[in-house]
């Protein structure tokens, strides 16, 4: 089985890479066929350990997009919130269950970003 993991880097203000968006690829084509999100978010995530994080990430974070579904199963807590960062799709909304999770994870030491956030005028 041919396993496929696209990768976008992420600067910091002195454009130094601060990490890698790790990005769910179904083929060598540099796009995502998956129709379903909360599938291609966990692939991604089992790829990070199949391939390993520092041969990834060449040592910086990894950005991975988590779905509603993978947030609230707590399936990020299995990643090492030490080299990962929890990047939550621009489609969830900010109900109860999703803050309290964020919540639990930001205690538990990880690191959270919001994936295409923009604020509303």
């Amino acid at each position: 089985m041919l396993k496929f993991l696209g990768g976008q880097r992420i600067f910091n203000s002195h454009r130094i890479v601060f990490g890698f968006k790790l990005l769910f690829r179904s083929s060598l084509e540099n796009v995502s066929s998956h129709a379903q999100p909360s599938p291609a978010a966990a692939a991604t995530a089992d790829n990070f350990f199949l391939f390993g994080v520092e041969h990834l990430t060449q040592g910086c974070r990894a950005f991975v997009n988590c779905t509603r579904d993978f947030l609230v199963r707590d399936y990020p807590t299995l990643l090492p919130n030490d080299r990962v960062v929890i990047e939550i799709l621009q489609s969830i909304g900010p109900h109860n269950e999703v803050i309290a999770t964020c919540s639990r994870f930001k205690t538990a030491g990880c690191m959270i970003a919001l994936d295409d956030f923009r604020v509303a005028p």
